[in-house]
């Protein structure tokens, strides 16, 4: 949530530095610090992150769909084990994992493996 510093007495980092917030300074919080009630207001309610929805990671597996999309990191691995395709590369994320099986799959199941 956005909030504005309304009274005298708030702390907090500005540039690094822990100092008193001035009236009128706004920032970013995920809620409200004790401290700070009654010396604050919300301008903004941030009810959700601003995460794009995930796009679907569709493949077929004997006759079902699979989102990959939905996978955790585990799931997806134990699905590359399961199709012979390749392992989590390191500091590959998630998402980018469950494109890649996605892709190596398709390739698999059309017979145009490189």
């Amino acid at each position: 949530m956005k909030l504005r510093v309304t009274k005298c007495g708030c702390y907090g980092r500005i540039d690094g530095e822990i100092a008193e917030l001035p009236v009128g300074h706004e920032f970013t919080a995920k809620e409200i610090p004790p401290a700070f009630v009654g010396r604050v207001i919300v301008l903004e309610q941030g009810t959700k992150p601003n995460t794009p929805p995930k796009v679907p990671l569709i493949v077929i597996v004997n006759g079902e769909e699979v989102n990959l999309a939905n996978m955790s990191g585990k799931d997806l691995a134990e699905f590359a084990k399961q199709h012979e395709l390749t392992s989590q590369q390191s500091k590959e994320t998630v998402p980018n994992f469950a494109k890649r099986l996605k892709e190596e799959f398709e390739a698999k199941s059309s017979g145009t493996e490189e």
